[in-house]
This record gives C-alpha cells, sequence and structure tokens, in this order.
C-alpha cells in the first residue's frame, strides 16, 4: 500500500503540489455558493458565508503569490553531512553572505538543492545563534529526508527562511523540566548549546528518552555538569516508555504550580504528559509544547 501511494504520488514534490492545489478546489466551491445562494436561508448567514470564505481564498491567493517576498530568506552553502546514527543526520550549513539571527528553540524552513532537485522542510534547528555554523539534526521519516545521507553533499547550496516558533526557556519559570522525546531532542540541543550566553532557569531537569543509546549524550551531560541542569536519560528497549509519573518523581518538585514544562516528542507521547502533568498540578500555562508554531 505505502509503495502503492509513493507511485501515484510521485514522491514528497509531488505530493506538495497536489496538497496545494485543494485551494483552487475550495476556492471554486466559495464561488460557486455565492452565484448558487439557495444555501442561505438569511442575510446573516449569507454575510457569514461570505466574510469567512473571502478571508479563506485570500489568505490562500496571499500564500501562493506574493508571500514568497515578503519572507526573510538566507543563502548558505552545505559545509558537512555527518551521520549521527541509524536514520540520523546532521547538516551543517555555512552562510553566504548575512546569516540567520535566531532564539534557541526556534526552526527554519530549508530549501535544499540536492542531486534531486530543490526540496524544503521545516527543521528545528540545533546549533546556537553564535555558531559558525548553521546546524540542523534530521531523522530519516519520509523519501526526502531518508534520501539527506546520499543526496546532500558539501558544497552544495541551500536557502534557509525563517526563523519560526516561540519555543524559548526563557518564558518558563525558574524551576523547569526539560523533556525529549526521540529526535525531539533537537531543541533542547540549541538550548544546552547557547547556555553560555542563554542562562535557563535556576534548576533544571532534562529527560531524554531513546530507543538504545542516546545521540549527543555525550554532548549534553559534559555541558550539563558545568551548569544548573540535571540529565536523566532514559532508555526505552531496556526501561519500557518513560512516564509522567517517573518524571515527576525524579525531579521532585514540592510546589507543582512553580514548575514550568517543556516537551518536544511523538504526539501521542506529549499528549498524554500534558494530561498527567494538569492532573498533577501544573498550570497549563506553565506547559509548553514545540510543535512548529509559525507565530
Amino acid at each position: 500500500m505505502v509503495r502503492a501511494g509513493r507511485w501515484l504520488l510521485g514522491g514528497y514534490e509531488r505530493w506538495r503540489s497536489l496538497h496545494r492545489l485543494t485551494g483552487l478546489f475550495l476556492a471554486a466551491a466559495f464561488v460557486h455558493g455565492l452565484l448558487d445562494g439557495t444555501a442561505f436561508g438569511s442575510a446573516l448567514l449569507r454575510w457569514s458565508y461570505l466574510v469567512a470564505g473571502g478571508i479563506g481564498v485570500a489568505f490562500y491567493l496571499y500564500r501562493e503569490t506574493v508571500a514568497r517576498y515578503f519572507l526573510p530568506l538566507y543563502d548558505y552553502q552545505v559545509a558537512a553531512v555527518t551521520t549521527i546514527g541509524p536514520g540520523l543526520t546532521e547538516l551543517a550549513l555555512s552562510p553566504v553572505g548575512r546569516p540567520l539571527h535566531f532564539t534557541p528553540g526556534q526552526f527554519a524552513m530549508l530549501f535544499l538543492e540536492s542531486a534531486g532537485g530543490w526540496r524544503r522542510h521545516p527543521f528545528t534547528i540545533s546549533s546556537a545563534p553564535h555558531d559558525d555554523v548553521l546546524r540542523f539534526t534530521i531523522k530519516a521519516l519520509g523519501d526526502d529526508t531518508t534520501g539527506i545521507q546520499t543526496l546532500v553533499q558539501p558544497g552544495m547550496p541551500a536557502v534557509v527562511g525563517g526563523p519560526h516558533g516561540r519555543f524559548d526557556h526563557a518564558r518558563g519559570t525558574d524551576q523547569q523540566i526539560w523533556i525529549a522525546g526521540g529526535i525531539g531532542i533537537t531543541p533542547f540541543l540549541s538550548w544546552i548549546r547557547a547556555l553560555d550566553r542563554f542562562p535557563s532557569a535556576t534548576r533544571v531537569d532534562l529527560f531524554y528518552s531513546t530507543e538504545g543509546a542516546a545521540p549527543f549524550a555525550d554532548e549534553i551531560t559534559a555541558v550539563a555538569r558545568t551548569r544548573n541542569v540535571r540529565v536523566h536519560l532514559h532508555d526505552t528497549s531496556a526501561r519500557g516508555y518513560l512516564t509522567p509519573d517517573e518524571v515527576l518523581a525524579a525531579a521532585g518538585h514540592d510546589d507543582p504550580r512553580a514548575v514550568s514544562v517543556f516537551l518536544c516528542g511523538p504526539a501521542g507521547m506529549v499528549g498524554a504528559f500534558v494530561r498527567r502533568f494538569r492532573e498533577a498540578g501544573i498550570p497549563n500555562r506553565n506547559i509548553h509544547r514545540e510543535h512548529f508554531d509559525w507565530r
């Protein structure tokens, strides 16, 4: 079934092009509704339809025509492609001209010209803002990300758009819990690598859950030893899934209302943790999730 879908769609870029065409169908349906008019039983319903549909069509036209001229774009060149582990690759990009300025924890839209043509994806930035290169740590989850290790080579051009997102530990309290599941470590990597210039809270517990050995574990623990960060590595293949109760017990905070939690990982894991933390008394305003927020 998966192979049939890939054959039919022709890979990510063809799927993306088809996905963008859905806006045309919605616009056609909106115009059809206006011309028909029989579905409206009142002036209020007609005007509500006109306003809601008109805003949607306007945003679609803006996104497909002029938005690209207002997005900040930065030219880069691939400096290194490093295999970190099975299905895990780190790209290092060198700026060509003006570099991107970002806050640790943000993500960017990465445009890569590979042997298979131009590709674009949103990825969390895993380097610190003051590093000489811009780093993205990428897990092989689809056709494009799987081919990065072989299709992308040093010297190839890249374009970076952004930055985006508000996943920032500076928004938290003095007592914080950071929870990373698998590739969800990427924003925390940026935080860890930038601690000398973006100090963390008074007390931080970082829980890093992986299946098998944790990538970047040596680097993370080395930095943590010089900072106020306690690192908890959790191997699910040996200990089972990390649970919210294990986190709460290991962190050992007396007043949950004074704790801020930052989570990045699989949606199911994050959802379960959020529900349990709310039950434990951590205010919803203190629970922060990374989910590619464009604001």
